[in-house]
């Protein structure tokens, strides 16, 4: 479902790709243009590095077309559950695990035993010495 404010061209590459929360956020600083104008002293560009959205005065320049894909920050671009043939990345732990075998060698008792106890954390996540609120 699409807002009526949002069916003007100026909108086009940007609907359907962008989540409803950008596009409510450009449609206010489109609103500003009507006072802004393309003067940045009076805009208040704020949005481009808070947001990363187009800001006002930004904004005036493509009155006459459609706002680019480019100018919104990629934070606010929508999710794609389909798969796009992407290949699962790898991931290994072996060179961390050599390592820190490698420091619990080295280390003396008191410090293995603190090791030991971090790692028995990240192992067995259920055996948390950790309390319940009352």
């Amino acid at each position: 479902m699409v807002k009526h404010v949002f069916k003007v061209t100026l909108y086009n590459r940007l609907i359907g790709t962008i989540s409803r929360y950008a596009l409510n956020h450009i449609a206010a600083m489109l609103e500003r243009v009507n006072y802004a104008d393309i003067d940045s002293s009076r805009c208040g560009c704020i949005m481009r590095t808070t947001h990363g959205l187009p800001y006002a005065c930004e904004l005036a320049k493509y009155a006459v077309g459609s706002i680019p894909l480019d100018t919104v920050h990629m934070f606010w671009k929508r999710l794609s559950f389909s798969y796009q043939g992407l290949s699962e990345f790898e991931v290994c732990i072996i060179q961390e695990l050599e390592a820190i075998f490698k420091q619990f060698e080295d280390i003396d008792i008191c410090g293995k035993v603190t090791l030991r106890s971090k790692l028995r954390e990240l192992a067995y996540p259920d055996l948390t010495s950790m309390c319940a609120p009352p």
